[in-house]
Protein backbone atom coordinates (compact mmCIF):
# COMPACT_ATOMS: atom_id res chain seq x y z
CA UNK A 1 0.00 0.00 0.00
CA UNK A 2 2.99 2.55 1.13
CA UNK A 3 4.50 1.57 -2.47
CA UNK A 4 1.28 2.47 -4.37
CA UNK A 5 0.59 5.59 -2.22
CA UNK A 6 4.65 6.89 -3.23
CA UNK A 7 3.78 5.98 -6.43
CA UNK A 8 0.98 7.95 -7.00
CA UNK A 9 2.69 10.92 -5.00
CA UNK A 10 5.64 11.20 -7.52
CA UNK A 11 3.98 9.56 -10.86
CA UNK A 12 2.10 12.91 -12.83
CA UNK A 13 -0.07 10.82 -14.84
CA UNK A 14 -0.69 8.64 -11.69
CA UNK A 15 -1.64 11.52 -9.44
CA UNK A 16 -3.45 13.25 -11.90
CA UNK A 17 -5.71 9.87 -12.48
CA UNK A 18 -6.09 9.31 -8.70
CA UNK A 19 -7.32 13.43 -8.73
CA UNK A 20 -9.87 13.32 -11.29
CA UNK A 21 -10.86 10.08 -9.67
CA UNK A 22 -11.38 11.87 -6.01
CA UNK A 23 -13.00 14.85 -7.54
CA UNK A 24 -15.85 12.24 -9.73
CA UNK A 25 -16.36 10.73 -5.97
CA UNK A 26 -16.97 13.96 -3.85
CA UNK A 27 -19.04 14.91 -7.00
CA UNK A 28 -21.76 12.11 -7.14
CA UNK A 29 -21.15 11.95 -3.22
CA UNK A 30 -22.64 15.34 -2.86
CA UNK A 31 -25.28 14.84 -5.09
CA UNK A 32 -26.14 11.60 -3.12
CA UNK A 33 -26.15 13.53 0.33
CA UNK A 34 -28.57 16.40 -1.37
CA UNK A 35 -30.80 13.36 -2.42
CA UNK A 36 -30.80 11.55 1.03
CA UNK A 37 -31.02 14.98 2.95
CA UNK A 38 -34.43 15.27 1.02
CA UNK A 39 -35.83 12.15 0.71
CA UNK A 40 -35.19 11.21 4.08
CA UNK A 41 -34.88 14.40 6.22
CA UNK A 42 -37.30 16.31 4.73
CA UNK A 43 -37.18 19.99 2.66
CA UNK A 44 -37.05 21.97 5.96
CA UNK A 45 -33.96 19.70 7.06
CA UNK A 46 -32.24 20.69 3.46
CA UNK A 47 -33.31 24.33 4.30
CA UNK A 48 -31.74 23.86 7.84
CA UNK A 49 -28.64 22.46 6.50
CA UNK A 50 -27.97 25.43 4.05
CA UNK A 51 -28.08 27.55 6.88
CA UNK A 52 -25.62 25.29 8.30
CA UNK A 53 -23.61 25.10 5.31
CA UNK A 54 -24.11 29.32 4.65
CA UNK A 55 -22.44 29.45 8.69
CA UNK A 56 -19.41 27.21 7.90
CA UNK A 57 -18.47 29.89 4.70
CA UNK A 58 -19.48 33.05 6.44
CA UNK A 59 -18.22 32.99 10.39
CA UNK A 60 -14.71 31.71 8.74
CA UNK A 61 -14.74 34.77 6.17
CA UNK A 62 -15.49 37.06 9.42
CA UNK A 63 -13.02 35.47 12.17
CA UNK A 64 -9.98 35.24 9.64
CA UNK A 65 -10.29 38.93 8.85
CA UNK A 66 -8.96 37.87 5.44
CA UNK A 67 -5.40 36.88 6.73
CA UNK A 68 -5.18 33.19 5.19
CA UNK A 69 -5.47 35.01 1.38
CA UNK A 70 -2.28 36.79 2.23
CA UNK A 71 -0.49 33.77 3.53
CA UNK A 72 -1.06 31.14 1.04
CA UNK A 73 0.11 33.83 -2.13
CA UNK A 74 2.96 34.32 0.03
CA UNK A 75 3.34 30.70 0.72
CA UNK A 76 3.75 30.40 -3.02
CA UNK A 77 7.72 31.86 -3.22
CA UNK A 78 8.50 31.75 0.62
CA UNK A 79 10.93 29.17 2.13
CA UNK A 80 9.27 26.19 4.51
CA UNK A 81 10.20 27.63 7.64
CA UNK A 82 8.58 31.12 6.94
CA UNK A 83 5.20 29.44 5.96
CA UNK A 84 5.05 27.32 8.65
CA UNK A 85 5.97 30.07 11.14
CA UNK A 86 3.10 32.01 9.56
CA UNK A 87 0.78 29.31 8.86
CA UNK A 88 1.40 28.09 12.97
CA UNK A 89 0.58 32.06 14.36
CA UNK A 90 -2.66 32.43 12.15
CA UNK A 91 -3.81 28.44 13.66
CA UNK A 92 -2.69 29.77 17.28
CA UNK A 93 -4.66 33.09 16.55
CA UNK A 94 -7.83 31.33 14.88
CA UNK A 95 -8.10 28.93 18.45
CA UNK A 96 -7.78 31.77 20.71
CA UNK A 97 -11.08 33.91 18.58
CA UNK A 98 -13.46 30.32 18.45
CA UNK A 99 -13.43 30.59 21.93
CA UNK A 100 -14.67 33.62 22.23
CA UNK A 101 -17.06 31.94 19.54
CA UNK A 102 -18.21 29.10 21.37
CA UNK A 103 -19.19 31.54 24.35
CA UNK A 104 -21.11 33.06 21.59
CA UNK A 105 -22.75 29.60 20.69
CA UNK A 106 -23.30 28.66 24.61
CA UNK A 107 -24.97 32.00 24.71
CA UNK A 108 -27.24 31.37 21.77
CA UNK A 109 -28.06 27.73 23.00
CA UNK A 110 -28.92 28.15 26.34
CA UNK A 111 -31.40 31.28 25.10
CA UNK A 112 -33.05 28.97 22.22
CA UNK A 113 -32.79 25.37 24.56
CA UNK A 114 -30.58 24.30 21.66
CA UNK A 115 -27.13 23.59 23.60
CA UNK A 116 -26.37 20.88 21.70
CA UNK A 117 -26.69 21.41 18.29
CA UNK A 118 -24.59 24.87 19.20
CA UNK A 119 -21.85 23.63 20.62
CA UNK A 120 -22.08 20.76 17.61
CA UNK A 121 -22.22 24.25 14.95
CA UNK A 122 -19.26 26.00 16.80
CA UNK A 123 -16.94 23.32 16.42
CA UNK A 124 -18.45 22.37 12.82
CA UNK A 125 -17.64 25.91 11.60
CA UNK A 126 -14.25 25.70 13.55
CA UNK A 127 -12.71 21.75 11.95
CA UNK A 128 -13.99 23.19 8.52
CA UNK A 129 -12.25 26.54 8.67
CA UNK A 130 -8.98 24.89 9.52
CA UNK A 131 -9.29 22.48 7.06
CA UNK A 132 -10.12 25.10 4.59
CA UNK A 133 -7.32 26.95 5.55
CA UNK A 134 -4.86 24.25 5.53
CA UNK A 135 -6.08 22.30 2.13
CA UNK A 136 -5.19 26.12 0.72
CA UNK A 137 -1.73 26.24 1.84
CA UNK A 138 -1.51 22.38 0.29
CA UNK A 139 -2.35 23.72 -3.28
CA UNK A 140 0.01 26.81 -2.83
CA UNK A 141 3.04 24.74 -1.67
CA UNK A 142 1.95 22.59 -5.13
CA UNK A 143 0.67 19.66 -3.34
CA UNK A 144 -2.56 18.66 -4.98
CA UNK A 145 -2.56 15.11 -4.61
CA UNK A 146 -2.57 15.85 -0.40
CA UNK A 147 -4.49 18.54 -0.94
CA UNK A 148 -7.60 16.79 -2.83
CA UNK A 149 -7.10 13.89 -0.36
CA UNK A 150 -7.55 16.34 2.41
CA UNK A 151 -10.41 17.92 0.55
CA UNK A 152 -12.05 14.03 -0.54
CA UNK A 153 -12.26 13.15 3.84
CA UNK A 154 -13.75 16.64 4.58
CA UNK A 155 -16.44 16.60 1.99
CA UNK A 156 -17.05 13.15 0.69
CA UNK A 157 -15.46 10.14 3.18
CA UNK A 158 -17.96 10.97 6.43
CA UNK A 159 -21.09 11.48 3.84
CA UNK A 160 -20.70 8.02 2.64
CA UNK A 161 -20.51 6.65 5.86
CA UNK A 162 -23.48 8.63 7.14
CA UNK A 163 -26.06 7.68 4.77
CA UNK A 164 -24.78 4.32 4.69
CA UNK A 165 -25.19 3.78 8.23
CA UNK A 166 -28.30 6.01 8.20
CA UNK A 167 -29.76 4.25 5.79
CA UNK A 168 -29.98 0.95 7.39
CA UNK A 169 -30.65 2.54 11.05
CA UNK A 170 -33.49 5.16 10.89
CA UNK A 171 -33.24 6.76 13.66
CA UNK A 172 -30.21 8.40 13.01
CA UNK A 173 -31.53 10.18 10.25
CA UNK A 174 -31.46 13.31 12.35
CA UNK A 175 -29.20 16.64 11.76
CA UNK A 176 -27.38 16.42 14.92
CA UNK A 177 -26.09 12.91 13.67
CA UNK A 178 -25.10 14.90 10.17
CA UNK A 179 -23.80 17.50 11.92
CA UNK A 180 -21.67 15.21 13.84
CA UNK A 181 -20.80 12.59 11.48
CA UNK A 182 -19.02 15.93 9.51
CA UNK A 183 -17.54 16.94 12.34
CA UNK A 184 -15.70 13.21 12.34
CA UNK A 185 -14.57 13.78 8.45
CA UNK A 186 -13.25 17.15 9.34
CA UNK A 187 -11.26 15.34 12.80
CA UNK A 188 -9.47 12.81 10.34
CA UNK A 189 -8.73 15.23 7.78
CA UNK A 190 -7.06 17.10 10.17
CA UNK A 191 -5.10 14.20 11.48
CA UNK A 192 -4.30 13.48 7.61
CA UNK A 193 -2.78 17.32 7.22
CA UNK A 194 -0.52 17.04 10.35
CA UNK A 195 0.76 13.59 8.93
CA UNK A 196 1.67 14.66 5.52
CA UNK A 197 3.72 17.48 7.04
CA UNK A 198 4.99 16.00 9.94
CA UNK A 199 8.62 16.85 7.93
CA UNK A 200 7.69 20.31 8.58
CA UNK A 201 9.76 22.16 11.29
CA UNK A 202 6.33 23.14 13.63
CA UNK A 203 8.30 22.51 17.01
CA UNK A 204 11.44 24.21 16.11
CA UNK A 205 10.30 27.72 14.31
CA UNK A 206 7.89 29.12 17.32
CA UNK A 207 5.59 31.91 17.10
CA UNK A 208 6.49 34.68 14.72
CA UNK A 209 8.99 36.98 15.58
CA UNK A 210 8.52 40.47 18.12
CA UNK A 211 5.10 40.43 19.77
CA UNK A 212 2.31 38.19 18.62
CA UNK A 213 -0.39 40.63 18.97
CA UNK A 214 1.48 43.06 16.95
CA UNK A 215 2.29 40.70 14.16
CA UNK A 216 -1.27 39.86 14.41
CA UNK A 217 -2.61 43.27 13.98
CA UNK A 218 -0.08 43.71 11.63
CA UNK A 219 -0.67 40.90 9.39
CA UNK A 220 -5.00 41.86 9.43
CA UNK A 221 -4.09 45.31 8.05
CA UNK A 222 -2.04 43.72 4.81
CA UNK A 223 -4.78 41.51 4.28
CA UNK A 224 -7.38 43.85 4.96
CA UNK A 225 -9.23 44.86 1.51
CA UNK A 226 -9.09 40.85 0.64
CA UNK A 227 -11.33 40.63 4.06
CA UNK A 228 -13.70 42.40 3.22
CA UNK A 229 -13.79 41.42 -0.52
CA UNK A 230 -13.99 37.76 1.07
CA UNK A 231 -17.18 38.83 3.56
CA UNK A 232 -19.13 41.24 0.60
CA UNK A 233 -18.06 37.90 -1.81
CA UNK A 234 -19.68 35.21 0.59
CA UNK A 235 -22.44 37.45 1.55
CA UNK A 236 -23.47 37.89 -1.38
CA UNK A 237 -23.28 34.36 -2.22
CA UNK A 238 -25.20 32.97 0.81
CA UNK A 239 -27.53 35.81 2.21
CA UNK A 240 -30.33 34.92 -0.29
CA UNK A 241 -30.93 31.66 1.74
CA UNK A 242 -31.49 34.19 4.63
CA UNK A 243 -33.60 36.26 3.08
CA UNK A 244 -36.03 33.31 1.53
CA UNK A 245 -36.21 32.28 5.15
CA UNK A 246 -37.63 35.49 6.33
CA UNK A 247 -40.48 35.86 3.53
CA UNK A 248 -41.30 32.17 2.22
CA UNK A 249 -40.16 29.87 4.91
CA UNK A 250 -37.85 26.83 5.70
CA UNK A 251 -39.39 24.67 3.19
CA UNK A 252 -38.85 27.05 0.39
CA UNK A 253 -35.34 27.88 1.71
CA UNK A 254 -34.84 23.47 1.23
CA UNK A 255 -36.11 23.41 -2.04
CA UNK A 256 -33.96 26.66 -3.53
CA UNK A 257 -30.93 25.08 -1.59
CA UNK A 258 -31.64 21.62 -3.29
CA UNK A 259 -31.07 23.46 -6.37
CA UNK A 260 -28.38 25.10 -4.86
CA UNK A 261 -25.95 22.51 -3.82
CA UNK A 262 -26.27 20.93 -6.91
CA UNK A 263 -24.47 23.90 -8.59
CA UNK A 264 -22.33 24.70 -5.27
CA UNK A 265 -21.47 20.38 -5.77
CA UNK A 266 -20.20 21.28 -10.07
CA UNK A 267 -18.44 24.87 -8.56
CA UNK A 268 -16.64 23.09 -5.95
CA UNK A 269 -15.73 20.24 -8.55
CA UNK A 270 -14.32 22.92 -10.48
CA UNK A 271 -12.42 25.05 -7.75
CA UNK A 272 -10.61 22.34 -6.43
CA UNK A 273 -9.91 20.54 -9.79
CA UNK A 274 -8.95 23.85 -11.63
CA UNK A 275 -9.05 27.20 -10.49
CA UNK A 276 -7.18 26.01 -7.38
CA UNK A 277 -4.56 24.38 -9.35
CA UNK A 278 -4.14 27.20 -11.58
CA UNK A 279 -3.81 29.77 -8.72
CA UNK A 280 -0.36 29.19 -7.93
CA UNK A 281 0.88 28.94 -11.22
CA UNK A 282 -0.68 32.34 -11.89
CA UNK A 283 0.53 33.89 -8.74
CA UNK A 284 4.26 32.54 -9.13
CA UNK A 285 4.52 33.59 -13.30
CA UNK A 286 3.17 37.11 -11.81
CA UNK A 287 5.89 37.26 -9.42
CA UNK A 288 8.32 36.06 -12.15
CA UNK A 289 6.92 38.29 -14.85
CA UNK A 290 6.61 35.55 -16.94
CA UNK A 291 4.86 36.25 -20.31
CA UNK A 292 3.09 33.13 -20.28
CA UNK A 293 0.96 34.04 -18.06
CA UNK A 294 -1.52 35.34 -20.48
CA UNK A 295 -1.53 31.60 -21.84
CA UNK A 296 -2.25 30.02 -18.28
CA UNK A 297 -5.35 32.62 -17.49
CA UNK A 298 -6.35 31.73 -21.28
CA UNK A 299 -6.18 27.76 -20.80
CA UNK A 300 -7.66 28.07 -16.90
CA UNK A 301 -10.70 29.75 -18.55
CA UNK A 302 -11.46 27.76 -21.11
CA UNK A 303 -11.11 24.48 -18.86
CA UNK A 304 -13.48 25.71 -16.24
CA UNK A 305 -16.34 27.68 -18.52
CA UNK A 306 -16.77 24.46 -20.84
CA UNK A 307 -16.30 22.14 -18.15
CA UNK A 308 -19.32 24.16 -16.62
CA UNK A 309 -21.15 24.00 -19.14
CA UNK A 310 -21.20 20.30 -19.62
CA UNK A 311 -21.60 19.65 -16.49
CA UNK A 312 -24.62 21.57 -16.18
CA UNK A 313 -26.29 19.98 -19.13
CA UNK A 314 -25.50 16.63 -17.46
CA UNK A 315 -26.66 17.54 -13.99
CA UNK A 316 -29.65 19.34 -15.14
CA UNK A 317 -31.18 15.98 -17.25
CA UNK A 318 -29.91 14.13 -14.16
CA UNK A 319 -31.81 15.77 -11.52
CA UNK A 320 -35.13 15.88 -13.68
CA UNK A 321 -35.55 11.90 -13.72
CA UNK A 322 -34.16 11.66 -10.17
CA UNK A 323 -37.00 14.04 -8.80
CA UNK A 324 -39.68 11.20 -8.79
CA UNK A 325 -37.67 9.08 -6.29
CA UNK A 326 -37.74 11.60 -3.80
CA UNK A 327 -41.38 12.09 -2.96
CA UNK A 328 -41.23 15.70 -2.71
CA UNK A 329 -43.49 16.99 -5.58
CA UNK A 330 -43.17 20.69 -4.29
CA UNK A 331 -38.95 20.07 -6.24
CA UNK A 332 -41.04 19.44 -9.37
CA UNK A 333 -42.86 22.28 -9.74
CA UNK A 334 -39.94 24.05 -8.86
CA UNK A 335 -37.74 22.01 -11.57
CA UNK A 336 -37.09 25.14 -14.05
CA UNK A 337 -35.50 26.91 -11.16
CA UNK A 338 -32.22 24.39 -11.94
CA UNK A 339 -31.53 25.60 -14.83
CA UNK A 340 -31.15 29.71 -14.32
CA UNK A 341 -29.22 28.49 -11.11
CA UNK A 342 -26.72 26.34 -13.54
CA UNK A 343 -26.72 29.56 -16.31
CA UNK A 344 -25.52 31.42 -13.04
CA UNK A 345 -23.19 28.70 -11.71
CA UNK A 346 -21.23 29.33 -15.15
CA UNK A 347 -21.07 32.32 -15.51
CA UNK A 348 -19.67 32.19 -12.02
CA UNK A 349 -16.97 30.32 -13.13
CA UNK A 350 -16.23 32.72 -15.45
CA UNK A 351 -15.82 35.44 -12.96
CA UNK A 352 -13.71 33.40 -10.40
CA UNK A 353 -10.95 33.00 -13.32
CA UNK A 354 -10.77 36.61 -13.53
CA UNK A 355 -11.09 36.85 -9.70
CA UNK A 356 -7.57 34.99 -10.24
CA UNK A 357 -5.73 37.60 -12.22
CA UNK A 358 -6.63 40.61 -9.86
CA UNK A 359 -5.52 37.92 -6.87
CA UNK A 360 -2.30 36.85 -8.37
CA UNK A 361 -1.46 40.66 -9.27
CA UNK A 362 -2.18 42.02 -5.94
CA UNK A 363 -5.39 44.26 -7.28
CA UNK A 364 -6.96 43.55 -3.57
CA UNK A 365 -9.14 47.13 -4.24
CA UNK A 366 -10.36 46.03 -7.27
CA UNK A 367 -11.38 42.77 -6.14
CA UNK A 368 -12.96 44.61 -3.14
CA UNK A 369 -14.59 47.03 -5.30
CA UNK A 370 -15.94 44.82 -7.57
CA UNK A 371 -17.99 42.45 -4.51
CA UNK A 372 -18.92 45.63 -2.75
CA UNK A 373 -21.11 46.22 -6.17
CA UNK A 374 -22.37 43.00 -5.98
CA UNK A 375 -23.28 42.44 -2.60
CA UNK A 376 -25.23 45.68 -2.45
CA UNK A 377 -27.07 44.71 -5.49
CA UNK A 378 -27.63 40.81 -4.37
CA UNK A 379 -29.03 41.90 -1.28
CA UNK A 380 -31.64 45.02 -2.33
CA UNK A 381 -32.53 42.47 -5.36
CA UNK A 382 -33.74 39.85 -3.34
CA UNK A 383 -34.94 41.90 -0.62
CA UNK A 384 -37.24 43.64 -3.58
CA UNK A 385 -38.55 40.90 -5.37
CA UNK A 386 -38.52 37.75 -3.22
CA UNK A 387 -41.82 39.14 -1.45
CA UNK A 388 -43.13 39.98 -5.19
CA UNK A 389 -42.09 36.98 -7.06
CA UNK A 390 -40.97 34.19 -4.65
CA UNK A 391 -38.33 32.00 -5.74
CA UNK A 392 -37.93 33.16 -9.15
CA UNK A 393 -37.57 36.71 -7.70
CA UNK A 394 -34.43 35.13 -6.27
CA UNK A 395 -33.30 33.69 -9.33
CA UNK A 396 -33.86 36.76 -11.54
CA UNK A 397 -31.70 38.62 -8.55
CA UNK A 398 -28.81 35.95 -8.86
CA UNK A 399 -28.84 35.97 -12.55
CA UNK A 400 -28.68 40.00 -12.62
CA UNK A 401 -25.47 39.87 -9.55
CA UNK A 402 -23.75 37.36 -11.41
CA UNK A 403 -23.65 38.93 -14.82
CA UNK A 404 -22.80 42.32 -13.38
CA UNK A 405 -20.17 41.00 -11.44
CA UNK A 406 -18.13 39.03 -14.63
CA UNK A 407 -18.80 42.49 -16.58
CA UNK A 408 -17.11 44.38 -13.88
CA UNK A 409 -14.21 41.83 -13.71
CA UNK A 410 -13.35 41.56 -17.33
CA UNK A 411 -13.59 45.58 -16.89
CA UNK A 412 -10.79 45.39 -14.35
CA UNK A 413 -8.48 42.59 -15.66
CA UNK A 414 -8.37 43.02 -19.33
CA UNK A 415 -5.29 44.51 -19.38
CA UNK A 416 -3.67 42.91 -16.77
CA UNK A 417 -4.17 39.56 -18.69
CA UNK A 418 -1.60 40.92 -21.38
CA UNK A 419 0.97 43.28 -19.04
CA UNK A 420 3.58 40.72 -19.28
CA UNK A 421 4.06 41.12 -22.97
CA UNK A 422 5.70 43.90 -24.19
CA UNK A 423 3.82 43.69 -27.16
CA UNK A 424 0.04 43.64 -26.21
Amino acid sequence: MQAIIQKLKHGPALQSLAIMKMRGITLVVKFALTLFITRYLGLEAMGLFGLITAATIMIPVFVGMGMMHTLVRDAVTQDLNNVTQSILGHTVYLLCVYILVLFAGLAVGYITDQMQISIICVTLVLSEHLNNNFFQLLISRSRPFSANILHFLRSAAWAIGFMGIAFFIPELRTMEALLFSWIIGGVVALLYFFAVTRHWPWFTVGLPEGKFVPWVIELSKKAHFLFLNGLANTTHQYADRYIITLFLGLEMTGIYVFFWQISSALANLLRSGVLQIARPKLVRASHDKDPAYASIFFSTLKQAVFSAIGLSIIAGIAVYFLIPYLNKPQIMEWYPLIWTVLAAFVIKMAFEVLDLVLFSQHKDVLLLAASAIMVVTSITMNFVLTPLFGLWGVAIALMVTVSLGVTIRYIAARKLIYIFQGDK
